[in-house]
């Protein structure tokens, strides 16, 4: 199997990078915590066997982008995706808004001959709407369409909120049937559609054509020491798995996204609980390469 690039998702280094946006999601004390810089951390990561990059919740200043893009040609290394804010979840929410920032994100694409933007994060208009999920198609579609213009495909991050049903339809069926396939596409991640109770593996094959990205994130459960037991911690017992160390089906996922006409599979780990998150991308690759996915470095 030779179709597709595996990447990494940068978040997944936000806690030991100089770059990365610290402090949106818990995180646990990494022990031998050591902070690199662009130079770095991509080099690193290239060691590791991975070339494509994507970016999200990062203000990329000027400065930021000339290093991001001076550390790419040394170790040639693509961003494929920066990532785009439709509508910001937090007021202090880094990165650049579509209704602002419009023209410096098409340069941005243009600096890192990405071809793609990723929108990280369902609108807080969407929760619990109908009418939230049908106006942001609308918005998808016109900044899509503009995009598109430049030669950028934008792409919308799912996790488990877009499986809320209205009537008979999930809010993510409502987002597919009302975008235009040519403007917008979706970055499934194999462990939010799970936590969704949702197969990953079907809606990959039902969004072939417009899942050229898919976040590769494990769904492990991990009980609680036994004196941290109770009903409450019990059911918190949900953890994002390095691929390979929970419970997926990664063949069928594979299969399927060959079939789906998958081009990067970017890894992404939310929280390492602990392990310092290189080691944890370690895994993640060792596991792939024994899998029988070494074609796809």
């Amino acid at each position: 199997m030779n179709n597709g690039k595996i990447a990494l998702q940068l978040m997944t280094l936000r806690e030991v990078t100089s770059f990365g946006a610290k402090g949106l999601l818990q995180i646990r004390e990494i022990k031998d915590k050591k902070i690199y810089g662009v130079d770095d951390a991509f080099r690193m990561v290239k060691e590791l066997g991975i070339s494509y990059l994507e970016l999200s919740k990062i203000s990329v200043t000027d400065e930021l982008a000339e290093e991001m893009a001076a550390a790419c040609r040394a170790y040639d290394m693509h961003i494929i995706a920066p990532g785009i804010i439709y509508e910001r979840y937090m007021p202090d929410e880094p990165g650049d808004l579509l209704s602002t920032d419009f023209d410096r994100i098409v340069r941005r694409c243009k600096q890192f001959d990405a071809h793609y933007v990723r929108n990280g994060m369902l609108p807080r208009s969407c929760f619990s709407s109908y009418d939230g999920y049908m106006r942001a198609a609308e918005g998808f579609n016109e900044y899509g369409r503009r995009l598109f213009e430049h030669g950028i495909k934008l792409y919308l991050h799912t996790h488990h909120y877009e499986f809320q049903r209205f009537g008979n339809k999930f809010g993510l069926e409502l987002l597919i049937e009302n975008t235009d396939p040519r403007y917008v596409g979706f970055e499934l991640d194999t462990h939010w559609v799970q936590r969704g109770g949702q197969n990953p593996a079907k809606w990959i094959r039902r969004l072939a054509g417009r899942v050229d990205l898919l976040h590769l994130k494990d769904y492990r459960i991990q009980l609680p020491p036994e004196p941290e037991m109770s009903r409450s911690t019990l059911q918190k017992c949900i953890e994002y798995g390095e691929i390979g160390e929970g419970n997926l089906d990664w063949d069928e996922i594979f299969a399927a996204a060959q079939e789906a006409g998958v081009r990067y599979y970017p890894i992404e780990q939310d929280d390492t609980y602990g392990r310092n998150p290189f080691e944890s991308i370690a895994i993640s690759v060792h596991n792939l390469r024994e899998m029988g996915y070494g074609g796809l470095f």
